[in-house]
């Protein structure tokens, strides 16, 4: 049987349930045309399968590379039956000399989680979506994770840094059940106050 396609755009209902079929459209010269139909992760919010966590937006005194105690930790918990894609971490300056710190990346698995977590926000406003994963803010962990990489240079001078980077991971961090992704940093600086935040997709592991 032809493969064929229609010459110019499709017309659908505004919002076309799951299941309906759409042809797929062709330009003049005969390419299927495949284009973004909206915002880069729309459809996984509208999904309800993004979330957000950070710290305080007033941050912590950064520490010398304190892995058993992050700034910040992301885990996605035993038996949780997902996997969590991480998509991007933001990481603020507040105030201070960074004198050379940077904000490190760190993984490690876990089964017995520590008390108390940080409220996990939903992409998909309204939605109604629950996360899986229990975050963690300057809370000691039952192990201590190992590095992985460096996400963010705050440079040496006092505020010389930028207030705001944003470190694009697009997947290429992956969480299975019972792991952690730790965020802190390496040096102590002077009086130097820092944040973090986690952005990911939830997917069916």
């Amino acid at each position: 049987m032809l493969s064929e396609t229609k010459v110019g755009p499709q017309f659908a209902a505004a919002s076309a349930g799951d299941g309906t079929v759409i042809g797929a459209r062709a330009d003049k010269t005969g390419a299927t045309v495949v284009t973004d139909a909206h915002a880069r992760f729309h459809e996984a919010a509208f999904r309800g399968q993004v979330f957000t966590v950070s710290v305080p937006v007033a941050g912590f005194t950064a520490t010398a590379a304190a892995p058993g105690t992050p700034m910040l930790a992301l885990w996605n918990p035993v038996g949780s039956g997902r996997l969590m894609s991480v998509l991007s971490v933001d990481h603020w300056a507040v105030s201070g000399t960074a004198a050379g710190v940077a904000g490190y990346y760190q993984l490690a698995t876990f089964a017995t989680p520590p008390a108390g977590f940080l409220t996990v926000a939903s992409g998909g406003l309204g939605t109604g979506a629950a996360s899986v994963a229990r975050a963690y803010s300057n809370t000691a962990l039952a192990v201590t994770p190992v590095f992985m990489k460096v996400g963010a240079s705050y440079g040496t001078g006092a505020l010389g840094f930028p207030p705001l980077q944003k470190d694009v991971i697009d997947g290429a961090i992956m969480l299975t059940p019972g792991s952690v992704l730790a965020i802190t940093t390496s040096a102590v600086g002077t009086t130097f106050v820092v944040g973090a935040g986690i952005t990911w997709e939830e997917l069916a592991a």
